[in-house]
């Protein structure tokens, strides 16, 4: 007896399986002709039917799990059961120096939270306020007020009745809030004028009936809702009563960047005299998406809001502080030194590429009730690894009206796509054949890519400071410990060759060491020639260079002025690993790109375009044999 296929979701396949089983040699249609005849009707009808409950059936037990979770809600309801919230909008943080003139013969002055600041990230204007008040004494007729963190928004207040209804839910109606900022003051009645305020509950750990928490939830709207104990599990407000609830309202990851800070309020009895910036403003967010809540969930939940393992607290940071786009956190007994208890702590702010102080000390601060006596946690900054090409591709002529540029243009989209999907995180590397394949695949006239792989890091150079700076490129560097020819590609300044020291251009060059199979020695030489032709040699002791390790050493180095220098080397391999807190990221703008074209349908001819970072530009190209033209982009 025929059986139906019953796992099919294809709406074709599924009227074909049925018709098949309605000719089965045993059943009274065998011989009849579905296609032409009212029967086709009703397999439509069996068809879009079955399709519609197995597509229903489908999306059901897809939504029943976290992981394969589509719907916002439903991702936020499992994330729930873990007890876990979604991290909401979060203002950006800045952190300013602040002097006022005094205006009367007052001896301190104590400068209010909610003090206003204005600052302008392109065309828009935002408002930075101070989230606690500051206390300062008079020097010289001014009040000083020295590193005082700023947070962007504006306050807003929502207040609520309590009428001890089953479950009531007092819900903020505003989807920017700034959950950070949240305060809940109760008040046992309508007019009463001094109310408790309640904390946010994070641990059952000695909670009761009189605890005052309450509990924060993102609820099926989107919008974040605040509950209240049951007089067992924390204290149930009074009927009649009033909740007070006061919040920031924030622009979120827009507000990033902000680097010149106006006073913006009407302090009594002060002139301000001067405003500056000691931390841009940084750690702006916009709403946790579906993915992060995917991986923070189950994370947060192991971590059981205690930090032991490395893993805890890259999950309670994650999961706690709000613009972060990454963490990481490792034992300092895994250092070449190793510092036995101590955890490192390195975190990629969104919106930049190391903490600012007022984003390390509120991982400091948050840490502190959940690590272990005895451990020291210390921040360390990310340090970046650039990653550079020399990309030349051919493409088909005939299966494309875009010239050699505009083919350029849609590699460089993939190559920004790849930099977003697999690069720009810890423990991210370089999978050379899949960012080629990227490549082959921007456009279907495109036949193949070549991609040559440079990477250069970048570092200070101080005057008058030759002390050792240590450069770990983290992969193992191209070429024999002997060879003659330097390993360091390039060095560069500003995007110009070499930088100055002695009152001289001079560039980075290493060469081997006679009987030393670990290390090669590094000097620096004239970037131009002496009367006779020869290299000029400046300085021969300017450190080593440990190919195998992929590490730079760099001493005795003393610039006419501080200048950031990028070294660049050949990793070994066409893939590219590196290690802990170093970060991959492609230079687009520095990698060049190059096409030839290729008529694969009666002929072959040639030509060429390229692209130089972004020097733009389109402008015709050269045609050989009997083939296409390229341009130039």
């Amino acid at each position: 007896m025929a059986q139906l296929n019953t796992t099919e979701l294809d709406f074709d396949r599924i009227k074909r399986n049925l018709i098949n089983y309605f000719k089965r040699a045993d059943g009274p249609f065998k011989d009849w002709d579905f296609q032409g005849s009212g029967l086709n009707h009703l397999m439509d009808l069996l068809a879009y039917n079955t399709h519609y409950n197995a597509i229903l059936a489908h999306s059901s037990m897809n939504e029943a799990f976290l992981d394969s979770a589509q719907k916002r809600a439903n991702v936020v309801s499992h994330a729930k059961s873990l007890g876990y919230v979604p991290s909401s909008k979060t203002g950006a943080v800045a952190r300013l120096n602040i002097t006022f003139q005094r205006t009367n013969q007052a001896t301190s002055y104590t400068m209010p939270a909610g003090t206003k600041f204005s600052s302008t990230v392109g065309t828009k204007t935002y408002i930075f306020t101070t989230l606690d008040s500051h206390t300062v004494q008079v020097v010289d007729n001014q009040f000083v007020f020295n590193n005082i963190d700023v947070i962007q928004g504006e306050s807003k207040t929502q207040t609520f009745t309590v009428d001890n209804s089953f479950n009531q839910r007092f819900v903020i109606n505003d989807s920017n809030i700034d959950t950070s900022t949240l305060s809940v003051i109760v008040y046992d009645s309508l007019t009463a004028t001094t109310g408790i305020t309640y904390t946010k509950f994070s641990t059952l750990a000695g909670i009761n009936e009189n605890s005052a928490v309450y509990y924060l939830h993102e609820n099926t709207d989107g919008k974040y809702e605040v509950t209240f104990g049951n007089g067992v599990f924390g204290a149930k407000p009074r009927s009649s009563g009033r909740v007070e609830t006061k919040f920031n309202i924030t622009a979120g990851q827009e507000a990033n960047g902000a680097n010149v800070f106006s006073y913006a309020d009407t302090l009594s009895n002060l002139t301000i005299v001067s405003v500056t910036t000691v931390s841009s403003s940084a750690g702006g967010a916009d709403p946790e998406n579906n993915a992060s809540i995917k991986f923070n969930a189950p994370l947060n939940f192991t971590a059981q809001d205690r930090a032991v393992t490395s893993s805890d607290y890259k999950a309670l940071i994650k999961g706690n502080i709000q613009g972060l786009e990454d963490v990481l956190a490792w034992g300092g007994e895994t250092e070449n030194n190793p510092s036995y208890g101590t955890v490192y702590i390195c975190a990629k702010p969104i919106g930049a590429d190391v903490l600012t102080d007022p984003q390390k000390d509120l991982i400091l601060a948050f840490l502190t009730t959940k690590k272990m006596i005895g451990v020291t946690p210390v921040i360390v900054d990310a340090t970046f690894t650039y990653l550079k090409f020399v990309i030349t591709f051919r493409y088909d002529q005939n299966a494309t009206s875009l010239t050699a540029g505009q083919l350029a243009e849609k590699i460089q989209v993939a190559i920004d796509k790849y930099n977003a999907e697999e690069l720009n995180n810890f423990n991210a590397h370089f999978r050379h054949s899949r960012f080629v394949n990227e490549l082959d695949n921007a456009d279907r006239a495109i036949l193949s890519t070549i991609a040559d792989v440079q990477a250069y890091k970048n570092v200070d150079l101080n005057v008058n400071d030759p002390d050792e700076r240590v450069i770990n490129f983290g992969f193992q560097i191209a070429g024999r410990i002997d060879q003659t020819a330097s390993m360091i590609i390039e060095t560069k300044s500003g995007g110009t060759s070499g930088f100055r020291e002695n009152g001289y251009t001079v560039v980075l060059e290493d060469a081997p060491i006679d009987g030393d199979l670990e290390k090669r020695r590094v000097y620096t030489r004239r970037g131009t020639l002496d009367d006779e032709g020869a290299v000029v040699i400046e300085n021969i002791n300017a450190g080593f260079l440990y190919p195998a390790e992929g590490r730079l050493v760099l001493e005795n180095l003393t610039p006419d002025t501080d200048v950031n220098i990028s070294v660049t080397v050949r990793p070994a391999s066409l893939d590219v690993y590196t290690d802990k807190r170093n970060i991959l990221q492609i230079d687009r703008q520095g990698s060049t790109i190059s096409g030839t074209s290729e008529l694969l349908a009666g002929g072959v001819g040639s030509g060429s375009a390229g692209i130089v970072g972004s020097s733009g530009g389109v402008s015709g190209g050269s045609t050989g044999g009997g083939g296409g033209g390229g341009g130039s982009y």
